[in-house]
């Protein structure tokens, strides 16, 4: 098998890294990394978790904490690696964060929310600063003449 965002290649039957020309149990027994395998396996550790049923790494990049398992079909969720069940992110420790990022998974999840926060509230002054203006100018548009034959009207009875 084969990974389709990364292309790392897996063993089909053990599941392990692909190991070509021999049997799962010789590969197994003579299990010497190299530096491609190491760096696949690093990579998958920092990104990736064991599903709690199979063990086949899985990857997640973006999306909801709902995992479904490719291999086994196993549904989990990736914060606590729970069986998942319908009330999951209603009643477990995991309550409210079926969309997002757990606070102590990793810093750049953090970040990124700050990011959202502060790009949410520039987005909210500017809409504001939109409506405000889509307001004032009719206003001023339908006032100002207004105004503007009152002050005159009041000029000419001065002249009078």
């Amino acid at each position: 098998m084969s990974c389709e965002k990364c292309s790392t290649q897996f063993c089909f039957n053990c599941r392990d890294f692909w190991h070509p020309d021999k049997t799962c149990q010789q590969a197994q027994k003579k299990k010497k990394k190299s530096r491609n395998d190491i760096k696949s396996e690093k990579r998958q550790l920092r990104s990736g978790k064991k599903c709690p049923c199979c063990g086949v790494y899985i990857n997640k990049f973006e999306g909801c904490n709902h995992i479904t398992c490719t291999y086994c079909k196993f549904e989990w969720c990736w914060i606590c690696g729970q069986e998942f069940r319908p009330d999951h992110y209603f009643e477990t420790k995991c309550k409210g964060l079926q969309f997002t990022n757990h606070p102590r998974l990793k810093r750049a999840g953090r970040t990124t929310l700050k990011v959202g926060k502060y790009s949410l509230i520039a987005f909210g002054i500017g809409v504001g600063g939109l409506i405000a203006l889509a307001i004032l100018i009719p206003a001023a548009c339908i006032s100002l003449p207004i105004y503007g034959g009152y002050k005159l009207s009041e000029r000419l009875k001065k002249k009078k």
